[in-house]
């Protein structure tokens, strides 16, 4: 009972503290491309912020799915917006169609990856030198937008 009130209350600051920021772009009057880095970075900023929340949440999932289903729910509103405006875009042709989970979870995985595997790649590509891994970081922030941006341009016909 300890753990998952620690649990409710972890992921119900660590979302509070991105739904906010992420209703903020939502409501910025431009397009989900030029939106995408924003939401990168703010979701990179929280994910790095606490970078142990992804083995947390890894662990709750093997533990309690259910539990964590009915957390999430509980905060869903932005990620509905989200949706909602990214399958518009894709209706006006502005965006490339494709299931909305295949973008989300691509952008999910990666940023959240390389922190569930942080000292493995950092012993096996950087001499176990952290401060090279949040250099590594800081590179991969503008990977990321570039994968997602490319895989949200609309196919040329």
């Amino acid at each position: 009972r300890t753990k998952e009130i620690l649990f409710d209350a972890i992921f119900g600051q660590l979302l509070s503290s991105l739904l906010p920021n992420i209703d903020r772009v939502l409501d910025e009057k431009s397009t989900m491309l030029e939106k995408m880095p924003v939401i990168v970075d703010l979701y990179m900023g929280i994910v790095r912020a606490n970078p142990m929340f992804p083995n947390f949440v890894v662990g709750e999932l093997n533990r309690d799915p259910e539990r964590l289903f009915q957390t999430v729910l509980k905060k869903i509103q932005p990620s509905l917006r989200l949706r909602r405006q990214i399958e518009e875009e894709m209706d006006e042709g502005l965006l490339r169609k494709m299931p909305v989970i295949d973008l989300v979870s691509t952008l999910v995985s990666l940023v959240v990856f390389p922190l569930l595997i942080r000292k493995p790649l950092a012993a096996a590509f950087l001499d176990n030198d952290m401060g090279r891994f949040e250099e590594y970081m800081d590179r991969r922030r503008d990977l990321i937008v570039e994968v997602i941006t490319q895989l949200m341009v609309p196919d040329a016909r």
